[in-house]
């Protein structure tokens, strides 16, 4: 009672200009939040608004730490609390004070007004609900608050039924996308929907690009995709070509390339034109997932819609269709190439020939080819000419246009592309193998730093260097033509650069030995990749099934894995596997002979016997004429 007694004197003092007396008692620093919420409760009801009114305005004007500690004594409990619309304002200038345009705000205030604004929208009394909050209260806590928090305050609002501005929920929609929550994007988007605010929006469709994009860790994403995007539609979302392109990616990515065309179809009947993404998108599906002949369609259809093409990197990306779906593609992928690029440097490195009206190179439809063009158009010439000697005079050429420092020539020696290309081609035959470490040593000598320019006081710009890849394709040629030392040579070679050799230059390796039979070598080199730090896989084991003598091979295998009962099964389940594989194409070739000549099932099983036979002659044969020893 005598606390009481002194809570009403010090409000009677008011009616004198002695405030400092109440700010002390009642927004001390050193007062807690507790005490000073117990102070307010003592207050005659009569006068307790105006005690609060007056050292409220006093500490918001004065000290924003006292106001805030003010406002969460008085918000204890769901009694006696300042009116709402009192604390709302409160709410927004304090939000404003410590979390408006503020790099690194007080973790203490965000707590702070995060407790707050649930507490505000609970509402006063027991049936009562508020229907508004601040906008910029909401705005600002979504900008710093932590996920679980900005959750927690979305569930209040959902419970208490608040009522959100259209765009503070484009605003929490965008938050929630970046939270990876799904159910709560899509909840929000139908807030959205319901709010009035036009769905063709921007915001909106950008919105659902990113939900019907969510990658989802489940044996069928697709169909996870499809639910979200039917709720979209269900909306009232209509897609405009971004959020089309982004379900469109959807189907190609899942395998479904025949309905991607589908709806290409039908977006083109209802006015969606398609842009060079939806094209691109219909590229990469048709390159993973089509026949040629619906690749040749397509490219139809895309030559056909030049304005698509303006784009050089679309030029590009038709030319790699090209590529994929002609043989021989160079004469087609050269046709392409003349209708969009300048062919003048096709000229100089000497794989076009002059065929064009000179008026014509210089039209605006054409333009100078990137480096990735001119790297597309070598190797598929490359490849054309890979067993004739043009291929020694197109890389004398190029490389002498590399070193002249070419202005669209040397870039395409900055990748090693097109010179693993030539070095694949020299490998094919013994009389242009040489070649292969001519070109290494180009590329040795183009990427050093002691290269001296042509032009003086001209820097002169590095070529690729030799990759583990190039590496590797040098050790296969070797191993093509039996040259064993060469190729383990080649392992020295790439240490003394600084490169270690990856899974597919040991699985090269071992391909080799195991081709030229020498099963003691390819099981060490398996090893030797093992202690490397790579496991065997499917390329390895496939390697090694060109080992005729599958007894040994496994009786080696036994050997290097000593005591490791489980290892010695797998392996001896592939190696079975294979011998299965060759068992089951001979009598799947039998048997489609018996239906097609009606032979008698007595004829059959002696044609595969004799098969058998031969099979395992041929292979005595073998060993006889390559005996190895491990």
């Amino acid at each position: 009672m005598a606390e009481k007694g002194e809570s009403v004197n010090m409000y009677l003092s008011l009616q004198y200009p002695n405030v400092e007396r109440l700010i002390r008692r009642y927004a001390g620093l050193s007062t807690s939040i507790r005490a000073t919420h117990l102070a307010w409760m003592h207050i005659p009801q009569e006068h307790r608004f105006r005690v609060w009114q007056d050292v409220m305005l006093w500490c918001l004007h004065n000290n924003a730490v006292r106001a805030l500690k003010l406002l969460l004594a008085s918000m204890r409990g769901r009694q006696l609390r300042p009116p709402r619309h009192v604390v709302g304002d409160c709410l927004q200038h304090l939000a404003k004070t410590f979390l408006h345009k503020v790099a690194n705000p007080d973790p203490w205030a965000i707590e702070s007004i995060h407790h707050l604004v649930r507490k505000y929208v609970t509402g006063g009394s027991e049936g009562q609900r508020i229907q508004y909050i601040p906008d910029q209260v909401v705005f600002l806590l979504l900008r710093h608050c932590h996920d679980k928090k900005v959750l927690e305050l979305f569930n209040t609002f959902a419970v208490e039924n608040v009522q959100l501005h259209a765009n503070t929920l484009l605003h929490a929609l965008t938050r929630s996308l970046d939270m990876g929550d799904i159910n709560l994007s899509l909840r929000l988007l139908r807030l959205v929907s319901r709010s009035g605010l036009g769905m063709h929006r921007d915001q909106v469709q950008s919105a659902c690009v990113r939900l019907v994009r969510t990658q989802f860790d489940v044996p069928h994403p697709y169909v996870v995709q499809t639910k979200i995007l039917t709720q979209i539609l269900e909306m009232g979302v209509r897609p405009n070509i971004v959020l089309y392109n982004a379900i469109l990616l959807n189907t190609v990515e899942a395998g479904y390339y025949d309905l991607a065309l589908k709806m290409f179809d039908i977006s083109k009947e209802n006015d969606l034109a398609p842009d060079r993404v939806t094209y691109r998108i219909l590229l990469r599906g048709a390159m993973e997932h089509a026949d040629r002949s619906s690749r040749r369609t397509l490219i139809r259809e895309l030559e056909n819609n030049n304005e698509w093409i303006r784009d050089i990197d679309m030029v590009s990306e038709l030319l790699q269709a090209v590529s994929k779906s002609y043989e021989p593609a160079f004469p087609r992928m050269l046709e392409l190439y003349k209708t969009h690029c300048d062919h003048r440097p096709l000229e100089e490195l000497g794989i076009c020939e002059a065929d064009v009206p000179r008026e014509n190179t210089v039209s605006a439809k054409v333009r100078w080819p990137s480096a990735t063009i001119l790297g597309q158009m070598l190797c598929a010439y490359i490849h054309l000419h890979r067993d004739s000697d043009t291929v020694m005079n197109t890389y004398t050429r190029y490389h002498d246009l590399v070193i002249q420092n070419h202005p669209l020539i040397h870039p395409v020696s900055r990748t090693d592309y097109v010179a693993n290309a030539f070095i694949m081609a020299f490998g094919r035959n013994p009389k242009t193998l040489p070649h292969c470490t001519t070109v290494i040593k180009h590329m040795l000598d183009d990427s050093s730093s002691k290269r001296l320019s042509i032009q003086p006081n001209q820097s002169y710009p590095k070529s690729a260097a030799p990759t583990v890849q190039t590496w590797s394709i040098l050790a296969a040629a070797y191993f093509k033509h039996k040259q064993k030392r060469a190729a383990e040579k080649v392992l020295e070679l790439m240490r003394e650069r600084g490169l270690e050799p990856d899974q597919v230059t040991w699985n090269t390796i071992i391909r080799g030995y195991s081709s030229l039979q020498q099963i003691g070598k390819a099981v060490d080199t398996m090893r030797r990749m093992e202690a490397a730090g790579y496991e065997a896989n499917t390329q390895t084991l496939k390697a090694l099934g060109k080992i005729w003598n599958r007894d040994r091979l496994l009786d080696a295998l036994g050997r290097k894995l000593g005591e490791h009962k489980a290892e010695k099964d797998k392996y001896r389940e592939v190696v079975e596997s294979e011998r299965i594989a060759v068992r089951d194409e001979t009598e799947e070739m039998a048997m489609g002979w018996e239906a097609n000549n009606a032979i008698p099932g007595l004829e059959v099983r002696r044609y595969l016997r004799e098969r058998y036979q031969n099979l395992a002659a041929e292979q005595r044969r073998r060993q006889a004429l390559n005996p190895v020893a491990l």
